[in-house]
């Protein structure tokens, strides 16, 4: 018996778009290869010189145009396609975010496995990814977990034990599977693999909002997050 194809949802990256979208990511991955050239970089000062004045151009050319943050965005948004395409700017998957690796997630038998190779530009201790970037990528690794769950929710706590340091340009793998749950609580737990080696675990716990009120909080100008009962 073959197993059902994963139902598309708003994490889901499409691996070919065209158009504006598209040269959004060759954009924004251009601006991926320069973050990492700017912070490894050993130019003199006439070439930091020129680069920085012709990266100034290029924004001032652009900022002509319409901006729209991702709250104004989705609120655009009329069905799961403009999503997908809104999710392109998401800040550790997003193809056309310049700040993104960018993670590769997908869903297998109920667990979320993310795919990742972090850079110099996310270098902590030396050779070493920065253990707050290990974090945010297990909060996002549990976050898709529970939108592929279909369990609307927000991340009430998140912990995490550093086994060993994480190794830069190295292929990393996430997994995070549920552990239980508990009336609107989630707890879940993942790990972080260089190869064999575990280089960290997690354990968070998450808090299910009602769907009708996740978009509201989505689309109100408040800053305030849900309260646990």
């Amino acid at each position: 018996m073959t197993e059902a194809a994963p139902k598309r949802n708003f994490w889901t990256i499409r691996e070919t778009v065209t158009g504006a979208q598209a040269e959004k990511r060759r954009f924004a991955a251009t601006l991926r290869e320069a973050i990492a050239v700017c912070v490894t970089t050993t130019a003199p000062e006439p070439a930091l010189r020129d680069a920085a004045e012709a990266v100034s151009a290029a924004v001032a050319r652009l900022a002509a145009y319409p901006r729209s943050i991702f709250r104004e965005a989705h609120k655009q948004a009329r069905e799961a396609a403009d999503l997908e395409e809104f999710a392109d700017r998401s800040v550790l998957v997003g193809p056309g975010n310049p700040i993104a690796p960018p993670l590769r997630f997908h869903f297998e038998n109920g667990i979320s496995i993310g795919e990742v190779t972090f850079t110099a530009p996310y270098e902590g201790a030396p050779g070493w990814v920065h253990g707050g970037i290990v974090s945010a990528a297990f909060d996002q690794l549990f976050g898709h977990l529970q939108v592929n769950l279909d369990v609307p929710s927000f991340t009430a706590r998140l912990t995490v034990d550093y086994r060993r340091p994480t190794p830069l340009s190295t292929p990393l793998r996430f997994e995070g599977r549920l552990v239980r749950r508990e009336g609107r609580k989630s707890f879940v737990a993942g790990r972080c693999l260089a190869g064999d080696l575990v280089t960290a675990e997690a354990e968070a716990v998450f808090v299910e909002v009602e769907k009708d009120r996740m978009r509201e909080m989505f689309h109100s100008q408040s800053s305030s997050q849900p309260e646990e009962k």
